[in-house]
């Protein structure tokens, strides 16, 4: 495999010269996030293509030596020589959080065991921020593997700064392209498969599904958007207790977002009505559409809160 032509090492940690053992964690659903995947073709990788897609990356970065170990966090998954395979719930049970905790507590372990002397994290979950800074205090180098996002981070950090937030953290940051993905992991051809599908686009979704960050390149109808969501924000906002809304409405002022409480409590309620998680835009959209609620709502004498569409 060639290189996929991007590398970069954080100035916050120097890499480890004699580094040679790495550990590999992967978020199955970002991998299929990475490679495009909608719903149907979901849990279909060719898993056994994998360590040699993670290798060759480690390789041309001239990082680890010797890939020790896998684990594969899913909620559906088959075994796979070569991988150690960790049963998670789906995302839209949980959003994401038995994954967080499955994989932190292995790499904490690990860690503490001084099992290798660098990991790579193939996710994009921003709570496994605490759990990536321990392992650095530890002397563990961390390297995350990214799309091409990764090479502008101020543009990324505008339009999606959770994610932006892990790749900060980095000490290396490994990019792989969609269709270096495809060629590895769903067999030649499947890049051609997957450009079949761009083109003849996805206006009849309106959203894309999972946890995909679209791109500018992907349009998105923004009214056709706040439409549909805006019943789900307002039916969150009526179900809370008065109290809780009084004291939402005190906070905000002082914040640019959401509380982190009010934040995932709002993500959960329209992760379930949706029976997905949300995308980028929906989360964008979902955030502005709850301060305009709860402004609205401190303004108005009577009546339900109006979602500006």
């Amino acid at each position: 495999m060639h290189n996929s032509g991007y590398h970069h090492t954080s100035r916050r940690s120097a890499p480890h010269e004699h580094a040679s053992r790495c550990i590999a964690f992967v978020d199955a659903r970002f991998i299929d996030w990475l490679g495009d995947k909608e719903d149907a073709e979901r849990h279909t990788a060719r898993l056994d293509g994998l360590r040699a897609l993670l290798e060759n990356l480690l390789e041309d970065a001239h990082l680890a030596h010797e890939l020790l170990r896998i684990y594969w966090y899913s909620s559906d998954c088959e075994p796979v020589n070569g991988l150690l395979l960790r049963s998670v719930a789906a995302e839209t049970a949980d959003t994401g959080v038995s994954m967080v905790l499955s994989m932190s507590r292995d790499m904490m372990a690990l860690t503490s065991q001084g099992a290798c002397d660098q990991v790579l994290v193939v996710s994009d979950d921003d709570r496994l921020l605490p759990v990536i800074d321990h392992m650095q205090s530890c002397g563990v180098r961390v390297c995350i593997l990214a799309d091409e996002s990764a090479q502008d981070l101020s543009t990324l950090t505008k339009s999606d700064p959770a994610w932006a937030s892990v790749l900060r953290q980095a000490d290396v940051r490994l990019m792989v392209s969609s269709a270096e993905l495809e060629r590895c992991l769903w067999g030649e051809g499947a890049a051609e498969g997957s450009q079949r599908r761009s083109a003849a686009g996805r206006e009849d979704q309106g959203l894309r599904q999972g946890r995909h960050r679209q791109s500018s390149s992907s349009p998105v109808d923004e009214a056709a958007m706040r439409s549909h969501l805006g019943p789900m924000v307002a039916s969150w906002w009526t179900s809370m207790e008065s109290e809780a809304q009084a004291e939402l409405a005190r906070q905000l002022p002082e914040q640019r977002g959401l509380p982190q409480e009010t934040d995932r409590s709002l993500l959960l309620h329209l992760s379930q009505q949706l029976g997905r998680p949300l995308t980028l835009h929906e989360k964008k959209a979902m955030r502005e559409m709850a301060r305009d609620v709860v402004n609205s709502s401190q303004m108005e004498i009577s009546g339900p809160a109006d979602i500006p569409v």
